[in-house]
């Protein structure tokens, strides 16, 4: 029992404090006592509340920390997945959710950075295809690929649709490039020239011009065959063929002025060549008739094509106008075996005394180095 006074500790039956001295009274020293361990009884569940509320605190400032730490993988993630970066971004999605479980986002883009690597895969099998010129397979992979993009949206989805569709335009420039090799007629360049144009990129632009370049030379070609024939109808619809591709092409339009004159003049020019005979002193006509034009120089170009490009220039001695003048010349090669002969008209349609006139010839996909002779000329003598 402890003293009522000063609390020191008493012997059950003793009536003084050894202590203090106080004389001591039973009931008061019980009841002190039994108030003493009551203020203490109190105090358990206090401290009971104050260690389960540290407790607490504790879990919730782990957690706290615990979430920062999986943003902060998850916001590093989506910068790297922004660059490309998508195997690291991957690691750090999934940083982000061994410490948060329940992260949608995270979970959502890890899924995005799995098919973006899914992605890259595909585009690798798309080089590989191009490079063994397997394009329809190409095309058919990057359909594939952006079907696997239709359910999600985003920054790095929209970077792989990009890539893909910058794939897309590779592949079917390449695939163009290839087929325009080797064709030699209008109706085969043709839809090519309209993919090409539909494409609207510099590289498919570039083949556009080529083969817009190819389709006039075969309707020039064909033109002038048709013209050293007299099939004026014939060779005026293959100019016009050839404009509907290249509408101001200056060389067609030449062609197409020379064939009218030509288709004209055919129909009265045994009557025009009497009436010059009769008219003209016999020297000026034999002269004008023989000895009208001059050789000025030719020569031939081997073009990145394999055609070979026959172009010169002629003069006019005459004392009068002539027209229609027309070049015979002969293809030989390099050993002198004759390869071809042929005829082409000069422009200008006609040549006044002294002008001069052009000539050139593409001789299609020749593929080798040929020398040309001039061996004749024709023309018409105007009044």
């Amino acid at each position: 029992m402890l003293c009522p006074h000063c609390e020191a500790p008493c012997k059950q039956d003793a009536r003084f404090c050894p202590s203090c001295g106080h004389r001591l009274h039973y009931n008061e020293v019980s009841t002190r006592n039994v108030a003493k361990k009551a203020r203490l009884w109190w105090c358990i569940p206090l401290f009971i509340f104050l260690l389960l509320t540290g407790a607490l605190l504790g879990i919730i400032l782990a957690e706290e920390k615990r979430t920062e730490a999986a943003i902060h993988a998850f916001k590093k993630g989506e910068h790297l997945a922004n660059k490309g970066k998508y195997q690291q971004a991957q690691q750090l999605f999934t940083e982000a959710l061994n410490k948060r479980q329940n992260f949608p986002t995270a979970i959502l883009d890890k899924t995005v950075v799995t098919l973006a690597l899914a992605i890259n895969k595909d585009l690798t099998k798309i080089d590989q295809y191009n490079k063994a010129q397997h394009y329809e397979e190409a095309l058919a992979q990057i359909d594939q690929s952006e079907n696997k993009l239709e359910s999600y949206d985003g920054q790095v989805i929209q970077n792989l649709k990009k890539r893909l569709s910058t794939q897309r335009v590779n592949t079917m420039v390449t695939q163009l490039r290839q087929q325009m090799k080797n064709k030699q007629t209008i109706d085969a360049l043709a839809p090519i020239l309209q993919k090409a144009e539909d494409l609207n990129v510099p590289e498919a632009k570039k083949i556009a011009d080529e083969v817009r370049s190819q389709i006039v030379e075969i309707a020039y070609n064909k033109a002038s065959n048709l013209l050293k024939d007299n099939q004026f109808s014939e060779a005026l619809k293959a100019v016009t063929d050839g404009l509907s591709y290249d509408k101001d092409n200056k060389k067609l339009l030449k062609l197409q002025t020379t064939i009218k004159n030509a288709e004209n003049a055919f129909a009265d020019a045994e009557q025009q060549r009497l009436e010059k005979a009769l008219a003209a002193a016999e020297k000026e006509r034999q002269h004008n008739k023989n000895d009208a034009v001059q050789l000025v120089k030719v020569h031939t170009k081997l073009n990145d094509y394999g055609d070979v490009v026959v172009s010169g220039t002629i003069k006019s001695d005459a004392t009068v106008p002539i027209s229609m003048v027309e070049v015979a010349y002969t293809l030989t090669d390099k050993n002198g075996k004759e390869v071809t002969k042929n005829k082409v008209y000069a422009t200008p349609d006609k040549l006044y005394p002294g002008d001069t006139g052009h000539f050139d010839y593409t001789h299609m996909m020749e593929n080798k180095a040929l020398k040309v002779a001039v061996t004749g000329f024709t023309w018409y003598v105007d009044n």
